[in-house]
């Protein structure tokens, strides 16, 4: 019904907390999702994915060395088209990981040029892409995304980009041809909701 579309639009995404250390500097739950995509930063029409647990740390492409978040969230949106979505993944880290897991992203690659997220059918071949990007260190990527369950064959863009303990994943990926300009969009209004 036109009411809870209404409702699904406002939702929060769902996504599972992986707590790596309990102590006092550890962030909340609560505190991290804050500071995530909603909807409301989507075009209308797009809705959230649940994202069920448990999720694996997988805290950049290549996997190599990457020091494991204290607390993990992860978002996925379907947008109004087949086979598009965009995913956010924000670790939460002490300030020295959140470097290390950074400097590890964005130098892995050099000898990685394809990659498989763990628990998944898909693989990413991955070339380095030219975006202008903010924080203390980022660094983006164009994968061929190839599902081996589906047999579909996306295309995407992947980023990550460090902001003090933070560390920003996002990928958008479709079977059509990318809109760069709402990548864009969504990358700057996920690092407006880290603004203190």
């Amino acid at each position: 019904t036109a009411s809870s579309r209404g409702q699904l639009r406002h939702a929060p995404p769902i996504a599972t907390v992986v707590r790596h250390r309990q102590d006092a500097t550890s962030p909340t739950s609560a505190e991290v999702t804050a500071r995530m995509l909603t909807l409301s930063d989507l075009p209308t029409g797009w809705t959230a994915q649940p994202v069920t647990g448990p999720q694996p740390s997988d805290t950049g492409l290549c996997n190599s060395g990457h020091p494991i978040p204290e607390t993990e969230r992860i978002a996925v949106f379907d947008g109004t088209l087949p086979n598009t979505e965009i995913a956010e993944n924000l670790y939460r880290l002490n300030s020295g990981s959140a470097a290390q897991a950074a400097y590890s992203y964005a130098t892995s690659h050099a000898t990685c040029s394809q990659y498989r997220p763990t628990n998944t059918p898909l693989t990413l071949s991955i070339k380095p892409m030219s975006l202008p990007l903010p924080g203390e260190r980022s660094a983006a990527w164009r994968p061929t995304i190839n599902d081996a369950q589906t047999g579909v064959t996306q295309h995407g863009d992947i980023v990550l980009i460090r902001d003090h303990d933070n560390n920003l994943a996002l990928i958008d990926r479709s079977t059509r041809k990318i809109s760069l300009g709402l990548f864009k969009a969504t990358i700057n209004k996920a690092l407006a909701h880290l603004a203190p």
